[in-house]
């Protein structure tokens, strides 16, 4: 073969790879997570509720005929079961805040809230909840909890580092309404809750709902927005609540600051509902 065959050769072959390589390049593009991006932590099992704490991952795994609770170090990839026995398939959680996990487990005698301590290796129940707990969320030295008894709920706040027993937990919205995943920041507590229908006592009008804080220093209840279609669950962090509403027929994202007073909807208003 000619030295010039050779050359227009090579190059044709370096045009193709050119042409192709993009195809093959699985490299991240700005905020795009692709395959080589992520880190399989399980194997296969059934696995539900993952959570981030303080440098590792924890979640619930069915194993070889059981649910019991999971953690990984991030750093070492070591992995670790934080159960000794195993958990009911209804367990609530987990949730974890810095180095703690928490986890509420239903058994006969009624539904265990405890804690792992992941620095120490410890763990220990917290509280034996004789309620249905429903969520579960913790902040700094507190876990707040929706519970069900007969029809409604309550919110109730739970202190981990209470010295007496009667400060340990306390119950924040006692009343006849239905409140649902209870959020905190600070000293709020955040939720949705929910009205008994007018026309039968024993049933709850989940077509409308409202936005409630409580401020867990000064016990004061403060209606956010009352008479909300299609409400979600509420969201929050230092400076703002949120949450989905429909207002007509569009679908928007609300976003409350609760230090100002003032609120904008994130969604645009051409979308529509389909």
């Amino acid at each position: 073969m000619s030295k010039f065959k050779k050359i227009s050769l090579f190059l044709v072959i370096m045009l193709a790879v050119a042409a192709v390589y993009p195809f093959f390049n699985f490299k991240s593009d700005k905020n795009v997570s692709v395959a080589s991006d992520e880190i399989r932590v399980t194997k296969g099992a059934e696995v539900k509720h993952p959570a981030l704490g303080s440098g590792f991952i924890t979640w619930i795994e069915y194993r070889e005929g059981n649910y019991n609770l999971y953690w990984r170090d991030l750093i070492t990839q070591k992995e670790s079961k934080v159960t000794t026995q195993p958990i009911s398939s209804d367990a609530v959680g987990p949730v974890a805040f810095q180095n703690y996990i928490f986890l509420v487990d239903h058994t006969v005698d009624g539904w265990n809230i405890w804690q792992f301590d992941v620095e120490h290796n410890t763990s220990k129940i917290l509280i034996k909840e004789n309620k249905v707990v429903q969520s579960l969320f913790a902040y700094e030295n507190y876990l707040v909890y929706e519970a069900k008894s007969g029809e409604s709920t309550d919110i109730f706040l739970l202190n981990r580092n209470a010295i007496k027993a009667d400060d340990l937990v306390r119950n924040i919205s006692n009343d006849s309404t239905y409140q649902k995943a209870p959020v905190m920041f600070g000293n709020l507590v955040a939720w949705t809750e929910f009205l008994p229908s007018s026309n039968n006592s024993g049933i709850y009008d989940f077509s409308f709902g409202r936005v409630v804080t409580y401020d867990v220093v000064s016990g004061v209840k403060t209606i956010i927005k009352d008479k909300v279609a299609d409400l979600s669950n509420v969201q929050m962090n230092n400076w703002a609540l949120t949450w989905s509403e429909l207002e007509g027929s569009t679908k928007v994202v609300k976003v409350y600051g609760y230090t100002t007073g003032t609120s904008f909807n994130v969604s645009s208003g051409d979308y529509q509902m389909n």
